[in-house]
């Protein structure tokens, strides 16, 4: 890895959501260079402010097509952007140099860094600081520390970390209370909350920063990287125990040792490996489902998936108050035939039936493609229209394209489940405090609804 230091002569492109950035630099050894890469100081600095202040780059020369050699960085830095002055004055927006040293001249940095850290408002003291300013003071000082603070951890520990982790570890912390610095040095895996950040990338980086092997934290995040794995990749909610531990050693080779299957678990630890899994399972009692059976699961998944349960068994024991007579049902089945042209088969008839004279509560209908779902769901819905407004009914598919189906098949309100239950990319406004305002919903293409879907529509209703 090739290193250039020098000062940023000008920014040519830089990408706000991600802080990549094409940069002109005058280094005092090669000269004017272009440098391409993830500059995390230029998101929060700012492009502007940039210009002129040293930087140190760390990456490799490229020959791109159209632009000859240039330097591909995959670390880079602002050097010397610890000083308060460079804070106040590059940092915070429309402080100023002057203001800036006039606070360091009457305080003095160590007086006026302890202020900034532990009580800030003492700063509306001063002439030239309003609240307004001081609250962009403030938020600016514990965003800019946060990313030379994680910086400076990384680096103390000599972990080969990108710039790009580096800020999109900042940018998932930035706006929470957390101590992610406390975090990352009590348990590295938190890393995998990180979008992008999976297990192996975590572990790689947890053992530079000094796990052991053999810590029950590192085994913990196996063991979750690998339920969660396989229920979002596979659908499966549990695996057997012998699973796990076949998996967990699939999932700790060190990549450059592939070749040679070594394992990052010492000869002697991986002998260990089934009763240290064993142990943080069962020490895990309300993070870890395990039975009888060597089944395996998130405490979560069990509870939804019992919650579904109970929920079909208790709706599966109450009937509706929509019902008719076998006569009437019967009456009901040819008006619908004559209606829609066509002769119901013996099992669309009985599917029919069932729903109209037991008047169920709930009622799944399966069948293969081309049997008639689709029309007895219709036929289905304008029976329960003869008792309920047509406004509360409502159809709902996991997927835009299979809500639309149905609406074009049916004819009654459809949208996604996501819509139906107003998510806001957060949290659903429909929940069990506040239920849906409906009386007929129709789930279609039920089979594609994962467990978390379809627990908290369940709650919804």
């Amino acid at each position: 890895m090739d290193v250039v230091k020098g000062t940023v002569e000008s920014v040519v492109y830089f990408n706000e959501d991600n802080a990549y950035s094409i940069l002109n630099i005058n280094d005092s050894k090669r000269g004017s260079l272009k440098a391409k890469g993830v500059l995390p100081e230029c998101q929060t600095i700012g492009k502007e402010k940039i210009k002129g202040l040293e930087c140190e780059l760390k990456g490799e020369w490229k020959k791109d097509p159209k632009y000859g050699y240039e330097f591909v960085f995959n670390y880079g830095k602002i050097l010397n952007s610890n000083g308060i002055l460079f804070f106040l004055s590059k940092v915070v927006k429309g402080l100023g140099e002057k203001l800036a040293r006039d606070l360091i001249t009457y305080y003095g940095e160590k007086k006026l860094t302890e202020i900034l850290d532990t009580n800030p408002n003492v700063l509306v003291e001063f002439k030239g600081i309003k609240e307004k300013k001081l609250a962009k003071i403030v938020s600016s000082w514990n965003k800019h520390k946060q990313l030379i603070d994680l910086t400076d951890f990384f680096a103390k520990y000599e972990a080969r970390v990108t710039s790009n982790l580096i800020l999109r570890v900042y940018n998932t912390f930035k706006d929470s209370d957390r101590d992610i610095i406390k975090e990352l040095t009590d348990n590295p895996y938190v890393l995998t909350e990180v979008r992008g950040i999976g297990f192996k990338t975590a572990d790689k980086i947890a053992l530079q920063l000094g796990v052991k092997k053999d810590s029950p934290k590192r085994i913990e995040a196996l063991i979750d990287y690998i339920l969660l794995s396989e229920a979002n990749d596979n659908g499966h909610t549990y695996l057997m125990f012998d699973q796990i531990v076949e998996k967990a050693s699939e999932n700790i080779y060190d990549d450059e040792d592939a070749s040679d299957n070594s394992s990052l678990f010492d000869v002697d630890i991986k002998a260990k490996i089934e009763d240290l899994i064993k142990k943080i399972i069962l020490s895990r009692p309300n993070k870890y489902y395990f039975d009888e059976q060597n089944r395996v699961a998130l405490k979560t998944y069990e509870f939804k998936e019992r919650y579904i349960l109970d929920d079909f068994k208790r709706r599966l024991n109450t009937k509706s108050k929509y019902q008719l007579s076998q006569s009437e049902a019967e009456k009901y089945i040819r008006q619908k035939e004559t209606e829609l042209g066509i002769e119901f088969s013996q099992d669309q008839r009985k599917a029919i039936e069932k729903v109209l004279t037991d008047a169920p509560s709930v009622f799944i209908l399966c069948g293969y493609a081309g049997t008639g779902k689709s029309t007895i769901s219709k036929v289905l819905l304008d029976f329960y229209s003869k008792f309920v407004s047509k406004d509360d009914i409502v159809c709902c598919a996991f997927t835009g394209m299979a809500s639309k189906r149905i609406y074009d098949l049916t004819g009654y309100n459809s949208s996604t489940i996501h819509s139906l239950l107003n998510f806001n990319g957060e949290e659903f406004e429909y929940d069990a405090n506040n239920p849906l305002p409906h009386d007929v919903i129709l789930v279609d293409e039920a089979s594609m609804v994962n467990l978390d879907i379809f627990y908290y529509l369940l709650r919804a209703i």
